[in-house]
């Protein structure tokens, strides 16, 4: 067992670096597809600069899929990423010939 890493921008990245190697969201998966649009980044107050880190109300789902995001993707060359480039790649070419 070993703690998880709950950095926000990291688990950001890695969700990312997922969904760009072709990692798709089921339909149903409702709460996170309703949590998703509101996903959205803090503005710092004054200045209105966007801060660091997403508004906290309503995100655990998305919270979850950061976390496992990043607790699965060691870097961004292993895990899910990979996973999901050769699962992208699989579907591609089993489609291109359809």
């Amino acid at each position: 067992m070993f703690k998880a890493n709950n950095d926000v921008l990291a688990g950001i990245t890695a969700v990312t670096d997922a969904l760009a190697a072709g990692m798709t969201v089921s339909p149903d998966c409702s709460g996170l597809l309703g949590e998703v649009p509101a996903y959205v980044w803090k503005q710092e107050r004054g200045s209105g600069a966007m801060a660091d880190s997403p508004i906290k109300v309503n995100d655990d789902a998305c919270d979850a899929w950061r976390y496992a995001n990043i607790a699965l993707s060691i870097n961004h060359e292993s895990g899910f990423v990979l996973y999901y480039r050769s699962e992208a790649a699989r579907l591609r070419a089993a489609t291109a010939g359809a």
